[in-house]
């Protein structure tokens, strides 16, 4: 099948799961072969699939003039397709040091981040992107070193939904990420470009050993081939295709049982031990990873020793875990119980808090079931009082005489106290283990936008940090005391 009539097949093949035409698509193109010849098929397909096509082009301030070059080639690339360019950039480095990740995984999770963000602020409902057939075979060789059960063995799939990291799980259903060339091999990708007169660019670092998916690349896949199996990327990237129809359907199983043994409250997952341990160890693994992502809203960081320590104690009546995501796990007798680590009626009561609520200071204040309290103080009456997660000192005059209390903006940028620039302040909460399911409605204090055009600003992230240039300093003449206080809630 030709590379256009695989494309093509993609978009029939999925059709029931793909927004009906006219589809807008968003197009990751880096300007490297693979970007461009998708981007040039899509182009081709346009009429026929009805697409509206835009395209995005992220730099990730890498490699300095190069990265330069490749985003001008893209949008010169576009505007000869008359077709909207969406120019990105983003510091890699940055985000990889404060992270602590890998440049790859850094870079992966910055190109998702913000092409997620393009998707909603553009309300475009899917991406696609231009993974081929030896990426996948690189990817679930990368996966069974590192060690994998069957869902990493199934690589990645044609058709998903974006990363739940990046939204709530409600925005989450709304954006797919497609990969129509995954069943291509970059041998046939660079011979349509080469027949269709294309110009990619090519990226340097693709070369660069350093890299971990280079290596395997360059060196383990053609050792493997040479040496010990010939058609060994083939038999790869077909194990990625079998494993994934297997996992399909294990899943859709293990969604029905627990649809029969789990009760889901606001605050808590509770499986019941007794059916729980009716079932094969295989099903029970799975049954737990649905109980966990349905408290968390994620499985990320949740590995596989960490369930098979809950399967082992599921006789222990009292034991209790913490997992990542600040989920905690309790065998109670007759239920395993999927709940927040920290106080219940406190999570509860910040999920509600989403539309901006103004209070004039100073003054004592009842925000949903929260207390926030706020006095003025001169800085030579009395000693700052010592700041913790719920109290905290700001300059008065910096903030003004009112505050809003709301949850945070798509996009919506914050310097923390001693940082050198602002953050996003997803990544903000990511870093500072705010569960991911309460991220939305985590209470800001907010200083509000002035009528001089002057725009709002985030001074204290409830519970966690205050905003730099709120900070006492030595020029503060009056202090924002400010504190909040949980209320019982039935």
């Amino acid at each position: 099948m030709s590379l256009l009539a695989t494309v093509n097949h993609f978009f029939q093949q999925y059709a029931r799961m793909l927004p009906a035409p006219p589809c807008r698509v968003l197009v990751g193109v880096s300007g490297g072969p693979d970007s461009v010849a998708l981007l040039h098929a899509l182009y081709q397909l346009k009429a026929e699939l009805q697409l509206e096509i835009e395209v995005a082009h992220l730099n990730h301030m890498l490699r300095g003039q190069e990265a330069d070059q490749d985003a001008r080639y893209v949008g010169e690339l576009c505007a000869s397709l008359a077709v909207p360019c969406h120019q990105l950039q983003a510091d890699v480095l940055e985000f990889a040091r404060v992270r602590h990740q890998s440049i790859e995984e850094a870079a992966r999770n910055v190109r998702y981040r913000e092409f997620a963000e393009l998707l909603y602020s553009q309300n475009i409902p899917l991406l696609l992107v231009a993974h081929n057939a030896n990426d996948q075979a690189e990817t679930v060789l990368m996966r069974l070193l590192r060690g994998t059960g069957l869902h990493g063995l199934a690589g990645m799939l044609p058709l998903a939904q974006l990363p739940d990291t990046l939204y709530n799980p409600e925005d989450s259903q709304k954006w797919l990420l497609g990969r129509p060339l995954l069943e291509v091999w970059r041998t046939e990708i660079e011979e349509y470009c080469a027949a269709n007169k294309l110009q990619p660019r090519h990226d340097s670092s693709n070369t660069d050993l350093n890299y971990t998916r280079n290596r395997v690349r360059h060196e383990l896949l053609p050792l493997l081939e040479e040496k010990y199996q010939h058609g060994a990327a083939a038999n790869l990237a077909r194990l990625a295709r079998l494993a994934g129809d297997e996992e399909a359907w294990l899943s859709e199983l293990a969604q029905q049982e627990f649809c029969k043994i789990a009760e889901v409250s606001e605050s808590s997952v509770n499986l019941a031990i007794s059916a729980l341990q009716t079932h094969p160890v295989a099903l029970q693994r799975r049954l737990i990873r649905l109980a966990y992502y349905k408290t968390a809203s994620t499985l990320h960081n949740l590995d596989f020793s960490q369930i098979e320590t809950v399967i082992a104690n599921l006789t222990k009546v009292g034991w209790k875990q913490d997992l990542p995501q600040g989920v905690q796990v309790l065998v109670q007798a007759n239920n395993l119980v999927f709940s927040f680590a920290r106080d219940d009626k406190a999570q509860k009561s910040l999920e509600k808090i989403n539309e901006p609520q103004l209070l004039l200071l100073p003054g004592e204040f009842t925000v949903h079931s929260w207390r926030f309290s706020a006095e003025f103080v001169l800085i030579n009456e009395s000693d700052i009082f010592r700041e913790t997660g719920f109290k905290a000192n700001l300059d008065a005059d910096k903030v003004g005489p009112t505050v809003a209390i709301r949850g945070r903006k798509r996009g919506e940028k914050f310097k923390p106290l001693g940082a050198p620039g602002q953050r996003k302040l997803q990544d903000y909460m990511l870093d500072a283990k705010i569960p991911h399911k309460l991220r939305e409605g985590w209470p800001l204090v907010v200083r509000p936008s002035s009528g001089e055009g002057e725009a709002e600003r985030v001074a204290w992230v409830v519970g966690y940090g205050i905003g730099d240039e709120f900070k006492v300093t030595a020029q503060t003449q009056r202090i924002l005391r400010l504190s909040v206080e949980s209320l019982e809630v039935d």
